[in-house]
């Protein structure tokens, strides 16, 4: 992603919401070594006071286990923005429908998703909402 000043915006905008507004702003965030968004997550981090842990190849491991676990997410928002007339840079608009996604899904090694490893409930979808009213 590249730090224009649309993109900038709509990617700290998105990460406010996503994040900061449903988890606070999180103490440290670990990265990996890589270029490509380093002006990026610089500027994000640094505006939100976040600390920037970054992966070496010395932690190769670590670094394995962060692509492993971005695979999924890169490829749906990859397939999402190449279905559609938007530039390239504009993945970001995609991203939260996919972390959605993401988050719900149920995984073979705990058999459950993450939301429910983190908050302790499955996730309600607004669609399920209309069953209580």
């Amino acid at each position: 992603m590249t730090t224009k000043q649309g993109t900038w915006k709509k990617g700290d905008n998105c990460f406010y919401k996503e994040v900061i507004c449903r988890f606070g702003t999180p103490e440290h965030v670990v990265v990996d070594g890589g270029s490509e968004n380093k002006k990026w997550t610089d500027l994000l981090f640094k505006r939100h006071n976040i600390r920037k842990v970054t992966v070496t190849p010395n932690h190769g491991t670590a670094d394995v286990v962060i692509k492993q676990g971005h695979r999924p997410i890169a490829d749906a928002v990859s397939k999402l923005t190449a279905c559609s007339d938007e530039l390239k840079e504009m993945w970001i608009v995609h991203l939260p429908a996919v972390l959605w996604a993401d988050g719900i899904t149920v995984r073979g090694t705990t058999h459950y998703s993450p939301l429910r490893l983190m908050f302790g409930e499955n996730a309600v979808l607004p669609k399920q909402l209309e069953n209580f009213a």
